[in-house]
């Protein structure tokens, strides 16, 4: 069988993502994880193991004989990852997003409590 560093990089690729997108997602450098695929790096971060857990990645497959990339299915709806696990970039694009939110509502109310005071 194949051995554990192995396997995290076909069960990565599995997902579809490159070690950067996965090192963004997780919030790992992209040479982080390719000693670890490469078999250079003994430690594997937690959230890097999350990260490929939360994607549908059976971890106990990982490190026993178990592992079969032909069986796995991927869990496209996932719960989402926290938010560590999230790229600098998408964060501040959500923060962006929420304040966006947040105004369209205020003036949404403003909106209606001008066309009550028009109607009365």
């Amino acid at each position: 069988m194949d051995k554990v560093h192995v396997k995290i990089k076909k069960a990565r690729k599995l997902l579809g993502f490159t070690q950067s997108q996965a090192g963004d997602l997780c919030g790992i450098d992209q040479y982080k994880i390719s000693d670890i695929e490469n078999g250079k790096s003994k430690f594997i971060p937690n959230q890097y193991m999350e990260f490929l857990h939360i994607n549908g990645i059976d971890l106990n497959s990982i490190f026993d004989d178990s592992f079969d990339p032909k069986k796995i299915e991927v869990n496209i709806a996932a719960e989402p990852l926290p938010s560590y696990g999230r790229c600098r970039e998408c964060i501040q694009k959500d923060k962006i997003i929420e304040a966006q939110q947040k105004t369209i509502n205020t003036q949404s109310d403003f909106i209606e409590i001008l066309k009550e005071s028009y109607t009365h």
